[in-house]
């Protein structure tokens, strides 16, 4: 992952979370190549312990949050609503 050119824009995120180093990495790699999203950034979540994804599918359409994890967590909207008001 480190040698991957993409790897630059994530590395403050991937080093300060560990945890979620890859999938962040996967999910930014998909929606930036494969699903080809724009205006994506990376933010830091402190209330939820880890870095989103925002973007837009195309530039007209609403910007969207994704929470990138893995298939071993366990996440819920019961979940999320408990960390932000």
């Amino acid at each position: 992952m480190e040698g991957h050119p993409q790897y630059n824009e994530l590395r403050t995120m991937c080093a300060r979370y560990p945890k979620h180093a890859q999938g962040l990495f996967q999910t930014y790699s998909d929606i930036m190549f494969v699903q080809q999203w724009v205006d994506v950034d990376v933010l830091e979540i402190a209330a939820l312990s880890r870095p989103v994804l925002t973007g837009r599918k195309t530039a007209d359409e609403p910007r969207r949050i994704v929470v990138p994890c893995s298939l071993s967590e366990n996440l819920s909207i019961k979940w999320y609503s408990t960390l932000v008001p």
